[in-house]
């Protein structure tokens, strides 16, 4: 039997699918904000794609309002128990985190256009290297989301722990604002306001790690039952 017979049949799977669906949409809007934001690095926007990328930040607001709704929904008709009941009651949480994650990604798109024509070649890369491991966490999480819901299984952590990366780019934005620091202090003042916003971005790719590392905790909350606010406060 396949999903698409199950949602025929099953009422409770067919909203819970919907729910999946929504989050599904959200996690595409990011995949395309992400390939933005990293070209955002190399290249002036024009008009449309401006319009583009507000679009997606917007769509995935309106996901999120719309995931609200369906636990909502679904709370109201059904019995929930077990796996089920977990994944419902913390689809709001994740859709927030990832309404959060596109926020802070368009935030690090207009800094990146306002002062990318300052950021030299070694920041450049240092700041898509930090972005690359942030969007890492938040893109293996929801894919564990949706794997946990439709078999059923729990699952484990990827062998790649999120809890690690996050704090490798902890590590990376401490190493580009001890080096924009020392820069500072020997360069003129278009320097000093290039190093000012090499640290300004480096900051707000480490809060879409913070958001999406949140992720992460509600998966295993999901998976296990386990609280994932105790998870955090004992992990990072």
């Amino acid at each position: 039997m396949t999903i698409n017979d199950l949602k025929k049949k099953d009422l409770k799977f067919q909203h819970i699918f919907n729910l999946l669906s929504e989050l599904d949409k959200q996690s595409k809007n990011i995949a395309s904000l992400i390939g933005f934001t990293n070209k955002a690095f190399d290249v002036n926007f024009g008009n449309s794609e401006k319009l583009e990328v507000l679009n997606l930040v917007n769509q995935t607001k309106a996901s999120d309002a719309s995931i609200n709704e369906l636990v909502l929904a679904i709370f109201g008709l059904f019995k929930m128990v077990g796996l089920q009941l977990r994944f419902c009651a913390s689809a709001n949480r994740v859709s927030v985190y990832q309404t959060l994650v596109a926020k802070w990604l368009f935030k690090t798109i207009k800094k990146t256009q306002s002062y990318r024509k300052i950021i030299d070649e070694d920041a450049r890369q240092k700041l898509k290297s930090m972005l690359e491991l942030a969007v890492a966490i938040n893109q293996q999480s929801i894919e564990q989301l949706k794997i946990l819901c439709l078999s059923e299984i729990e699952i484990l952590d990827a062998a790649q722990n999120p809890v690690s990366l996050d704090k490798k780019i902890d590590d990376m934005y401490n190493s580009i604002k001890r080096e924009m620091k020392s820069r500072i202090k020997s360069t003129n003042a278009k320097g000093i306001v290039g190093c000012y916003a090499i640290i300004e971005i480096a900051k707000i790719i480490e809060r879409v790690s913070d958001y999406s590392i949140y992720n992460h905790f509600t998966v295993k909350y999901v998976a296990s039952g386990q609280d994932f606010i105790a998870d955090l406060d004992n992990d990072m």
